[in-house]
C-alpha cells in the first residue's frame, strides 16, 4: 500500500469479505474534500457490521448549505 497523507487507506472495501467482518465505528469530522471538492462538513457516523450487513445509524452531515441525516443498510447476503 502507498503512502499518503489521507486518513482511510486507499484499499477496496470489497463485499465478498463482509461476512467475515464485525465492526462498531464512530467517526466525527468538521471538514472532508472528496476528489471532486465538495466538501462535507460536520459529519457523524457510527457505522455497524455485522453478519454480512453494513449499518449507518446515523450518517449526518452538512453540504452545499444543507444538512443530510440517514439511516442507511446495505446487506451483503441479498
Amino acid at each position: 500500500m502507498q503512502e499518503t497523507k489521507r486518513v482511510l487507506p486507499q484499499k477496496k472495501f470489497a463485499v465478498e469479505d463482509w461476512p467475515i467482518m464485525d465492526a462498531d465505528v464512530r467517526f466525527e469530522a468538521r471538514k472532508i474534500v472528496d476528489a471532486a471538492r465538495v466538501p462535507l462538513e460536520d459529519l457523524t457516523a457510527n457505522w455497524i457490521m455485522k453478519n454480512g450487513v453494513l449499518r449507518f445509524e446515523p450518517l449526518r452531515f452538512r453540504m452545499a448549505k444543507g444538512d443530510v441525516t440517514a439511516n442507511i443498510e446495505i446487506d451483503s447476503n441479498s
